[in-house]
């Protein structure tokens, strides 16, 4: 059985939602799965003992949460000697122009480069737009 462990940075609450499914569907697979919220009380938690790690975060102006970056740049030599994916959560990967992708990569490759790690997959997924839950000034924002 693999034991898998999911680190996740939200700021809405859409990546957790995406860690959550992704476990249980690891689950459904037979695997052990534990999910780590980056700026919770056990983001010191280490990938050590893990068989594989995911890592998901969101794009929020032009970054990812800083809990996760924190957590990557701290782990990321063992990271960098084990199978890990990163997963990308940004609504932009929906849109049909090129250059939002591109965008996107971009973020990506600066986030990755910074941290110091070299997942093995990445990948980018949709996040969520839930306008009823904001406030009137990132409402504006967005």
């Amino acid at each position: 059985m693999q034991h898998i462990l999911i680190v996740y940075g939200t700021t809405d609450g859409h990546t957790r939602k995406i860690a959550q499914v992704l476990a249980e569907d690891l689950r459904a697979n037979l695997c052990s799965v534990d999910t780590l919220d980056a700026a919770g009380p056990l983001w010191h938690l280490s990938a050590e003992g893990y068989d594989g790690v995911i890592v998901a975060a969101s794009v929020h102006i032009g970054d990812y949460q800083r809990a996760v970056a924190r957590w990557v740049r701290a782990h990321a030599p063992m990271l960098n000697t084990m199978p890990t994916a990163f997963l990308s959560v940004c609504l932009a990967v929906v849109e049909r122009r090129i250059e939002s992708r591109q965008e996107i990569l971009r973020i990506m490759k600066r986030f990755l480069a910074r941290c110091g790690w070299q997942p093995t997959i990445t990948k980018m997924v949709a996040g969520a737009l839930p306008y009823t839950r904001y406030g009137w000034l990132k409402r504006q924002m967005m």
